[in-house]
């Protein structure tokens, strides 16, 4: 946790583009090698958190959070995303509703 908090401590402010509208996101368990494992895509942690410079305290929060969860139920050398894949990540609550297969396709009874 020190390094993070002196990483934190040296970094510069970010200019913002578009005040009302501009902000960050969060992506964890992305792998692009194969040493140890498959390659993994990201997966969206926090979609969006305000653009609050010089210190980002929202993004902070949000970062020690999901490390804190992390570091707490992971096992011994066990990262991000292999953790991730074992505990499971929960769906999108954006899905639209199911619907009965005969509302969303049309079939032919009949060939032509």
């Amino acid at each position: 946790m020190h390094v993070l908090r002196e990483l934190l401590h040296h970094l510069p402010g970010a200019a913002i583009n578009n005040a009302l509208n501009d902000g960050c996101s969060i992506w964890v368990g992305g792998k692009v090698s194969n040493a140890r494992h498959v390659p993994m895509f990201s997966k969206l942690a926090v979609p969006f958190l305000p653009n609050n410079p010089p210190r980002w305290p929202e993004v902070v929060a949000a970062v020690k959070n999901i490390v804190e969860v992390w570091a707490a139920d992971a096992r011994k050398f066990e990262r991000m995303g292999e953790w991730i894949e074992r505990i499971g990540w929960p769906a999108s609550s954006r899905r639209p509703a199911s619907r009965s297969p005969s509302s969303t396709s049309t079939t032919i009874a009949t060939p032509r």
